[in-house]
Formats: C-alpha cells, structure tokens, sequence
C-alpha cells in the first residue's frame, strides 16, 4: 500500500467518527474510483494511438504502465472490499440478536414456572401442616384405647388380636384409625421431601435462566469485540483508500503523471513524423481530469459535513 498521507486533510480523520455507516460517502470515493480509471485508460489510449507499433520500446513502457495502473485499480478494489467486508460485519446484530431471542424465550418460559412454583411453596409453608400432624399425632397417642392397639399391634403384628382385642379394635374401627394415624406419620416426611423437591426444581430453573444469560452476556462480549475489531479494519481501510484517491496521494499521482508525460511524449514524437502535433483524446483527457477533480471535491466537502456534525 502507499504510505498513508499526512496533515489535516478530514479524509484522514472521516473513520473518527463512525463514518463506515455513510452509504453516501461509500458512493462518492466509488465516483472518484471511476473518474481515476476513466482518466488513466484515456492517457494510455492516446499513447497508444500516437506510438507506432514497430517502437519496441515504447510498447513496453506502455504496457508496463498500464500493468501498473491495473495494480493500482486492483489495490483500490482490494480496499473497498475489505471495507465493504468489514462494515458489513461492524453493522451485523445476528449473533446477538440470536443469542437475545433464545435468552428471553428461556426467560419467558420458566419466570412464569418459578413463580408459580415459589407461591405453592410459601402457601404450603404457611399452610402449618407440620404442627397440625404433630397435634393430631399428639391426639392419637392420648387416646388410650388406641396407644393399646397399637401396642399389641407392635408387639405382634404376625398374631391375631385376643377376642377382646379384636371387639374391641372393630368397635373403635382400629383398621381406619391406624391408616389415618400412619398417614399423618407419614405426612410431614412427605412434605419436607416435596418441599425440598420444590426448592431444587426452582433453584435449577433459576440456574437455566442465569446459564442463558451468561451466554447472552458472553454472546454480547463477543459481538462487541467482533464489531470493533471490524471497525478498526474498516478505519484501516478507509484510510488506505485515502491514500489512493485522495488529491495528491503519490501513487496516483506518479501514475497520472508518468501517463502525462507518455501521451505528451509520444505525441511529440508522432508530430516530428507527421509534422504536425495532434494530441488524440486532448479533451477527453481534459474531461477525465476535471471530473475527477470535482469528484475529490465532492468527497471531501461531503467527509467535512460529517466531520462537523460529529
């Protein structure tokens, strides 16, 4: 690349101000793109048109500046493509507009859940079931008909009740009262297991949601980086198109200036064969230049505005 200009020209500043986002400015070095080949082929077609073809020597020359301009043309097109690249990915929201969409759908799918799930357990926490089974238990235990029951039941669960036992256990409805009593045994284990089931499934659904935006959180450091590591290259890249269209950058410059200097030459030469100097495409030349003079002008005025709003 050619060395990079210096001096307060605003094209050297335009990248400060996130100027990749202007499709105006993009048109506008397009333009002056164009001018520049347009002027440069119109030179070498006049070289063209004043040599004589048996003039070894000037064939070559020409042909070697015209290899040079189809460098110059590529390392222009090069540019603009890593700018147009690297504007695209600067301005690009998929990867985080992905990772959002799946964050809140997770969000949206298990907020309304863990609600749910924390208002059943305060509810059943509240519900003071434990200390109701404790009573009732109490209430089981006092009650002497069934402590003796249940005693001979423990004694001997694999022998029958004695005969007055057994009337006495039908009286009572023992059978019932001994299965309401182990439930309510059984109860407060149940809802401590339930409880702590609860309490797991909301603290795993809180760590579904919190692990999505870790991974938005990360998705967005991601982006980010990604975005100003394509910004920088997009400054770099118009910073090299500076260089190459700019007013005075050098190899632009050395070139128009060598293809002058071979359409003046030539046409001297042909004009000491013919006697008379004509200098074939003379205003069309003059056209290419003028246009891309004012071309230039329009970049760097319309790179001025932005420099001033920002």
């Amino acid at each position: 690349m050619a060395k990079r200009l210096r001096g307060s020209d605003p094209m050297l500043d335009f990248t400060k101000n996130d100027g990749f986002k202007d499709g105006a400015a993009k048109s506008k070095a397009l333009a002056v793109f164009e001018a520049a080949t347009a002027l440069i082929e119109t030179r070498l077609s006049a070289i063209r048109q004043c040599a004589e073809v048996d003039d070894t020597q000037v064939v070559i020359d020409t042909e070697a500046l015209a290899a040079r301009a189809a460098a110059w043309r590529a390392e222009v097109e090069e540019a603009i493509r890593i700018v147009e690249e690297a504007t695209d990915i600067a301005n690009a929201e998929t990867m985080l507009s992905l990772a959002e969409k799946r964050h809140y759908e997770v969000v949206r799918e298990w907020t309304p859940q863990i609600s749910q799930m924390e208002e059943i357990v305060k509810r059943v926490e509240r519900d003071g079931g434990e200390e109701l089974a404790a009573v009732m238990k109490a209430g089981f235990k006092k009650d002497p008909i069934f402590a003796h029951l249940v005693r001979m039941n423990s004694k001997h669960p694999e022998k029958r009740f004695s005969f007055s036992d057994r009337l006495i256990a039908k009286w009572a409805k023992f059978g019932e009262e001994l299965a309401k009593y182990e439930r309510t045994d059984a109860y407060v284990g149940e809802r401590n297991e339930w409880l702590a089931n609860a309490r797991k499934a909301i603290s795993e659904a809180n760590a579904t949601i919190e692990a999505s935006r870790r991974e938005y959180n990360e998705a967005s450091r991601d982006a980010r980086t990604l975005r100003d590591e394509a910004a920088s290259v997009v400054e770099r890249g118009w910073k090299t198109l500076v260089d190459l269209l700019a007013e005075g950058a050098p190899e632009f410059a050395e070139l128009d200036l060598d293809a002058a200097c071979g359409v003046a030459r030539e046409a001297a030469a042909a004009g000491v064969r013919n006697g008379c100097v004509v200098v074939p495409f003379a205003a069309e030349q003059d056209e290419r230049l003028a246009e891309l003079d004012a071309r230039r002008v329009e970049l760097k005025r319309h790179l001025e505005r932005i420099a001033a709003i920002a």
